[in-house]
């Protein structure tokens, strides 16, 4: 999903209206090397004070289409995701995170009453 953002000329979000927050808070999804997962579970508790687990399915790590171990950091308070984006980059075994701020052209919010467009 990353690579497409990346690549496109605009980039559009859709979500529904229970994505919405005042304040950036919550799980960001992590794509980690299955060798690197205990050091990047370490790394982000020690840099950022934010838990990491590991998803499992029928009892099992959950893996990517690339075969990586997908994961989940809890964070209080996302006060900067373009900074958050890049520090969890940043972190050796890191592949991808689930934070994407650099292309977004709109947000286009489903609600029950129809959509609306949030632009920058």
């Amino acid at each position: 999903e990353k690579v497409v953002d990346y690549a496109a000329k605009k980039f559009v979000v859709i979500v529904d209206e229970s994505k919405l927050r005042r304040r950036l808070s919550g799980r960001v999804p992590l794509e980690i090397l299955p060798f690197a997962f205990p050091l990047v579970k370490r790394q982000v508790l020690a840099q950022f004070g934010s838990a990491v687990a590991m998803r499992r399915k029928n009892g099992m790590p959950a893996l990517s289409d690339n075969g990586n171990v997908l994961a989940d950091a809890v964070f209080k308070k996302i006060a900067d995701p373009a900074k958050l984006e890049l520090r969890l980059d940043s972190v050796p075994g890191v592949v991808a995170n689930g934070l994407f701020t650099k292309n977004i052209s709109c947000v286009v919010v489903g609600t029950a009453e129809g959509a609306r467009m949030l632009k920058r």
